[in-house]
């Protein structure tokens, strides 16, 4: 008996044949003569148009056989697979063939996404060919669990579904502690609670670093957090109130640089200065700012009274700090904690050193109802208790205090509202 004749519909396919019309007829009669030819694709075309799924699959699958070469044979597959219909046996076995390929092609792939890809593919086709647990494994394998289920539920295997059941009702247990977490996380930084939702963020990446658990958006908001962060001790506030409006540069480092060097906390463009011309620092062991000549060229002066080279003297009074014979800074100061606020003439913009934080000092005659200081990485501002405030447009009670990060836009509410933006 010949291949074709193998193949051939039986004798209850020749009962429905009589019952066909005539047009389907013809294509059956057609697609017999194809086939005895060896025409196997033609003949499969004509057996789907005659209601014949199950044969035209299974001459696909002939043809697939004979196809040498690997890439050409998977791609004949592929395409069979896709003109496939209805549930026969040989539809089965068509899908049953291009997963054991897939199968192969997977075992070989170094690359672990092309690796993922090919088993992904694999566990689809053998849901399609019946073997729905094969396919279950595979699908957890890969991780998807909830598909794991469903391929499991359909190959009725229950022991696999229910312990793929009680992983996924760990997962979203896990997974809604994650969200309650990130969203204290959210409110604390709202409200300018940064640094718990900075350690929060911190301590949740790294647990779930150790349960080998893929933490991209705990890094990612990290990244993104630390991107506001104030890690040089340094930020600039512009500020505004019905009547006035203006800049301050604040340094909460223990130094504060001034010269014609461009990188100085003070940059002076004056020829004559030197590029370190001169320094303000905190003394710790007296509690008190101190000024310091390095050996400028020109020299530097506190009220008139030139400054030794490398001789600390203390600014313990409001003076004007002369820089060599051009320019002159006026030094305001708060004793305590110890602070000044540097104005250089005017329009320039003034720096309040704050080496040990205290009033948010914005001009010689004006002072915010705040404290400022700096507790690496945020400054940290502590409204007044007389003072509501918002940040970000979130109210806040009288009396916060607020973590300050770049971009920060605070209200402090009273009978003149004063509007801070907050900016590295």
């Amino acid at each position: 008996m010949s291949d074709a004749s193998k193949r051939r519909p039986d004798a209850g396919r020749d009962a429905r044949n009589r019952r066909r019309p005539l047009r389907e007829k013809l294509q059956m009669r057609a697609a017999l003569v194809l086939e005895e030819a060896g025409e196997l694709l033609e003949a499969a075309r004509l057996y789907d148009h005659a209601g014949e799924p199950d044969h035209a699959a299974a001459l696909r699958l002939e043809h697939a056989r004979t196809i040498d070469d690997d890439d050409a044979q998977l791609a004949a597959l592929r395409q069979a697979c896709s003109l496939a219909s209805g549930e026969g046996p040989s539809v089965a076995a068509l899908h049953q063939r291009l997963a054991t390929v897939l199968g192969q092609r997977a075992e070989h792939r170094t690359d672990a996404t092309g690796r993922r890809r090919l088993r992904a593919e694999q566990a689809r086709h053998l849901e399609l060919a019946g073997a729905g647990a094969a396919a279950g494994r595979i699908y957890e394998s890969l991780g998807d669990l909830t598909t794991a289920a469903r391929a499991y539920q359909a190959a009725g295997a229950i022991t696999e579904l229910e312990l793929v059941h009680a992983t996924l009702d760990d997962e979203q247990a896990r997974d809604r502690a994650h969200r309650k977490s990130l969203e204290r996380l959210d409110h604390a930084r709202r409200v300018g609670l940064r640094r718990d939702a900075w350690e929060g963020l911190r301590v949740a990446d790294e647990a779930a670093r150790a349960r080998g658990e893929p933490a991209l958006e705990l890094g990612s908001r990290r990244e993104q957090f630390a991107l506001t962060l104030f890690a040089s001790g340094r930020c600039s506030i512009t500020w505004r109130d019905s009547t006035r409006r203006g800049t301050l540069r604040v340094c909460a480092t223990p130094r504060l640089s001034i010269g014609r060097l461009p990188t100085a906390d003070i940059p002076v463009d004056a020829l004559d200065l030197s590029r370190e011309h001169v320094c303000l620092r905190f003394n710790p062991d007296e509690d008190r700012i101190e000024a310091i000549d390095p050996g400028s060229k020109a020299g530097s002066f506190l009220d008139g009274v030139a400054l030794e080279p490398d001789r600390p003297v203390p600014v313990t009074n409001s003076a004007e700090l002369g820089l060599g014979l051009s320019t002159a800074l006026d030094l305001m100061v708060n004793p305590g904690p110890p602070s000044v606020l540097v104005s250089p003439p005017d329009p320039a913009t003034p720096t309040l050193f704050l080496p040990n934080g205290g009033p948010l000092q914005l001009t010689r005659d004006f002072t915010a109802a705040a404290q400022l200081h700096y507790n690496s990485p945020f400054f940290v501002l502590d409204v007044a208790a007389s003072h509501a405030a918002k940040l970000n447009r979130q109210r806040l009670r009288p009396g916060s205090r607020i973590e300050l990060v770049d971009g920060d836009l605070v209200e402090l509410l009273g009978d003149e509202p004063l509007v801070l933006e907050v900016h590295a």
